[in-house]
């Protein structure tokens, strides 16, 4: 776990930290003596300030918790998916393909909650507080700001597409319409359900981790040196990508080795 000063960021040697007690920590450059202090980057992570003897915060980094729930749920709806297919009697398949739609509602939903957080990790909270006065859309909020902390041209009119449908769906499935529609035929099987069985399906949860994931990827491999970030420790936008890439990776093998 690192160590530093959350107003100047000078980084404490870690003997320093092991052998004085919180109320004698004083930076050497500024005289402050809150201290931050943070957890590699990991599947989860948090970060934690002091601000004396009797009081610390602390901030919980989401995006990676909810980039694994959505896997988690992606696989899972691929193999309830599987079950439907081989089902030998109408309520086998019925009970396989609530499965799915269960699995896949989360998984497409988490996949957006993880580029939501990404956003609020990331992008600084002086240009979030301008779009949220403007009331921007919070998915071309989160696309331009990434733009700010990353080179994303290259990706960025494919994102735009996705974006639209990814939160499209997320925000139907929180802010949800109950009213009768026309059945739509279920991929693959042909049985006749609800249009949301279709929306919300292992083919739906698929893409919407494939689009998280390459965000998360393109984005470390691809900072824009020095652009500044958020948090606490505000790292720029290179620091932040070798530190998160190990992350990154983690979730990328958990996808791939299914």
């Amino acid at each position: 776990m690192g160590h530093s000063c959350a107003e100047c960021g000078y980084q404490y040697p870690d003997d320093v930290i092991e052998q004085t007690v919180p109320e004698e920590r004083r930076c050497p450059q500024c005289g402050s003596s809150r201290v931050s202090a943070e957890a590699p980057a990991g599947p989860a992570a948090a970060s934690a300030t002091a601000y004396g003897p009797e009081k610390i915060a602390v901030a919980a980094r989401l995006w990676p918790r909810w980039a694994s729930i959505a896997i988690d749920r992606a696989l899972a709806a691929r193999v309830a998916r599987e079950q439907a297919v081989a089902a030998k009697d109408p309520t086998t398949e019925s009970s396989s393909l609530n499965e799915e739609f269960d699995a896949a509602l989360v998984a497409v939903s988490a996949s957006a909650h993880t580029l939501d957080a990404f956003y609020g990790s990331v992008v600084p909270a002086t240009r979030r507080a301008e779009w949220r006065a403007n009331r921007t859309k919070r998915r071309t909020a989160i696309h331009e700001g990434l733009k700010l902390v990353f080179a994303t041209g290259p990706r960025n009119a494919a994102w735009g597409d996705e974006f639209k449908w990814l939160f499209f769906l997320r925000d139907a499935s929180v802010h949800h319409e109950e009213r009768p529609r026309e059945t739509v035929p279920h991929p693959p099987l042909g049985t006749h359900t609800g249009p949301e069985y279709a929306d919300y399906s292992t083919e739906s949860a698929d893409r919407a981790v494939r689009l998280m994931l390459d965000v998360l990827r393109w984005c470390v491999d691809n900072p824009r040196a020095k652009a500044p970030t958020t948090g606490p420790q505000a790292p720029t936008a290179d620091e932040w990508a070798r530190d998160n890439e190990p992350a990154v990776a983690g979730l990328e093998s958990r996808w791939a080795s299914a």
